[in-house]
């Protein structure tokens, strides 16, 4: 496929990581691409190492604005994107020489695909990881399923994917939040004909201190994914396959309260009676719906014990 591929690179205060991001986009094997880099309001040296790239490689377009965040330079940038196919590549990562030309590959397997997905290392200080993804192609209601019932990193996450442009169509991603995926890959997923899944660890991903997850706190972490449940649920309110699955969603942000209070990571406060009375109340409904696992179904019968006992024992066991 010779198509053309928009990179989206947001890029904030970047100096120090943006051109070893750069550098790893513009060695890609697959070369058609137009590589958007959105400075958002950057006051270091961002600006000019974006000027600086673009009069050396055509293919580099800037796009610089005020401070909006994370959400708004990818908005911004895929608003601009003339591309059939769309990557999102933060500013302070990198991708593997071939990160393009094997999720095009992919995609070009079926005419149907419509997202590509691959594994990802994630780099810290002293070590790597990599994480690798089942090698499958699933229709976009089976990845979507999959999404809010597993929860698995690799189906929420923005940057290890390729998407057909159109499906950005009315879809955008949620200003001032925090894991903005959360609370979009879902509906992007859920627009794919099909989406195809491969393990092959391609995406950079650089932890770092400072960055966006290690600022944020376990517990507005645990409130998104709440949020995102809820929105689901009421996203797919017509349809009653994903409506179960984002009412599985749902009951999983609850089993996250407990399970982080139990474990002594969050105070019992208000969170921990509200999820306890929650589960409670809605056993009887989750147990009619067919999406429910059966470990949740052991899950719902240790905290229908007094005062959750046997769910508190164990949780301290397991």
């Amino acid at each position: 496929m010779t198509s053309l591929v928009s990179i989206i690179v947001p890029a904030y205060n970047l100096e120090k990581h943006l051109t070893k991001c750069l550098n790893s986009i513009l060695r890609q094997t697959y070369q058609n691409l137009e590589i958007i880099v959105v400075n958002d309001g950057s006051i270091d040296k961002t600006k000019k190492i974006i000027d600086d790239f673009a009069k050396k490689d055509q293919r580099i377009k800037p796009l610089h604005q005020k401070n909006q965040g994370l959400s708004m330079a990818r908005n911004n940038g895929i608003k601009v994107a003339s591309g059939e196919y769309i990557s999102l590549v933060d500013g302070d990562d990198t991708v593997a020489p071939n990160f393009i030309e094997e999720l095009m590959q992919h995609i070009a397997a079926s005419k149907d695909i419509d997202i590509a997905a691959c594994g990802y290392q994630t780099i810290y200080p002293n070590q790597s990881k990599d994480t690798r993804v089942p090698n499958e192609i699933l229709s976009g209601t089976e990845a979507t399923t999959k999404c809010l019932i597993e929860q698995e990193d690799y189906s929420v996450l923005a940057w290890n994917k390729l998407y057909r442009c159109n499906l950005f169509k009315n879809i955008n991603y949620p200003p001032n939040q925090v894991h903005e995926d959360n609370l979009t890959t879902y509906k992007l997923l859920a627009k794919a004909k099909k989406v195809a899944y491969f393990d092959a660890p391609l995406y950079h991903y650089y932890k770092r201190k400072g960055s966006i997850t290690d600022r944020t706190k376990l517990l507005p972490h645990l409130k998104i994914k709440e949020q995102a449940a809820i929105e689901a649920k009421a996203y797919f309110k017509n349809h009653p396959r994903l409506f179960q699955a984002a009412d599985i969603a749902l009951l999983l942000a609850k089993f996250a309260y407990l399970d982080n209070i139990i474990k002594g990571k969050l105070s019992k406060d208000e969170l921990y009676h509200d999820s306890l009375n929650f589960i409670i109340k809605n056993t009887a409904h989750y147990r009619k719906n067919p999406l429910l696992t059966k470990k949740l179904k052991l899950y719902l019968g240790l905290v229908n014990t007094k005062n959750a006992f046997a769910y508190h024992l164990f949780r301290k066991i397991v």
